[in-house]
């Protein structure tokens, strides 16, 4: 019984009567960067599939030293809005023949310093991180590009990396004058983490509309810290039992909006007839609440998509990142403000 050859690249090349090269640019997914002729590559894809011929990744990763693989590390993938991104992402990577690592740092920087160690270590081909968003200089390292990396939600300016994040400020700003123009001037904003981006700039939109309309700011009025369910119900415990006064809550995330409800709901107090709410990021199942929540809705299906995208352009050098002076990629992608029943009109 005679051996069956194994079909090789060189092989389907020379029955196309075509370059090794070009066959495998069109194989790698590269025929349209190397600007192959449509024809040509459709006749290379349908006899490769004809032969049941599959390029040999392994094998492949190891000619061009590339591992098929790409990580991703989150802060907490326990809130719904970052499993949104990394659903989008890895749909992404699967389109490209790709794995996905997914990595929690859980909010700490000494692990997210370590997973990211650990997966440069396995020569992932590149890597799309939202950072605890404290501390920076560990990531200095990736501004080199390699591998090349992306940033998203949480970014530093100081850095050369691209990213994608949402209007922030912006999104703030709705959500507060939202509440002014509904009467109220006692409003509490119950922050996240102090110093993320995200926090500082949802923080500068409160404060801006607040400053617009001649509202006086004290000291009470900015609370909590940490982008968790306790932190929300702790700040509004102890705003509670200090006696301050408000009429109405901006939460930067929505795990602190849950906190915050729990808060309000041990004291005996309703949303909207007691205290008023809005809330960054949508909440599951926000219509089946007995107060429906006025939300700041950002878009992390979107985020994922645009930052994976983003990064297998860097990957196969389409886009390119910055090599020597160019600007790299950053963008901030619009919020929108959806009102429900959680904000209670004011008597002026």
């Amino acid at each position: 019984m005679a051996k069956q050859v194994r079909l090789t690249l060189k092989m389907l090349a020379d029955e196309l009567g075509l370059s090794t090269c070009t066959v495998s640019r069109v194989l790698n997914g590269k025929g349209q960067q190397y600007r192959i002729a449509e024809k040509t590559m459709q006749r290379v894809l349908e006899h490769a599939h004809e032969r049941g011929f599959s390029p040999n990744l392994v094998a492949r990763g190891l000619r061009m030293k590339q591992t098929q693989a790409v990580g991703l590390v989150l802060p907490d993938l326990s809130n719904t809005f970052f499993a949104k991104i990394a659903r989008s992402v890895a749909n992404v990577a699967n389109q490209n023949k790709f794995t996905l690592e997914v990595c929690d740092s859980q909010d700490s920087i000494d692990l997210e310093i370590e997973v990211l160690s650990l997966l440069r270590n396995r020569q992932v081909d590149g890597l799309i991180i939202c950072p605890v968003g404290i501390d920076s200089e560990h990531l200095r390292i990736l501004e080199s590009g390699a591998p090349p990396a992306v940033l998203v939600d949480r970014y530093f300016p100081n850095l050369r990396l691209p990213y994608v994040a949402s209007d922030n400020a912006g999104g703030a700003e709705a959500a507060t004058r939202h509440l002014v123009e509904h009467g109220h001037r006692k409003i509490v904003c119950l922050q996240g983490l102090p110093n993320t981006i995200t926090n500082v700039h949802r923080l500068d939109g409160f404060r801006r509309v607040l400053q617009v309309n001649k509202i006086r700011f004290r000291n009470y009025m900015i609370a909590g810290g940490g982008f968790t369910i306790e932190s929300g119900y702790q700040a509004t415990r102890k705003l509670l039992e200090q006696g301050h006064s408000f009429t109405a809550l901006l939460t930067l995330n929505n795990l602190i909006a849950l906190g915050a409800l729990k808060a309000l709901h041990e004291a005996r107090l309703n949303v909207p007839e007691d205290v008023s709410l809005v809330t960054f990021d949508t909440i599951e199942g926000v219509d089946f609440f007995s107060s429906p929540l006025t939300t700041v809705s950002q878009s992390p299906r979107k985020i994922g998509e645009r930052a994976a995208i983003m990064l297998f352009d860097l990957i196969y050098d389409r886009g390119g990142q910055d090599r020597g002076g160019q600007a790299v990629e950053q963008i901030h992608l619009p919020t929108r403000l959806t009102n429900r029943q959680s904000v209670r009109k004011l008597p002026v």
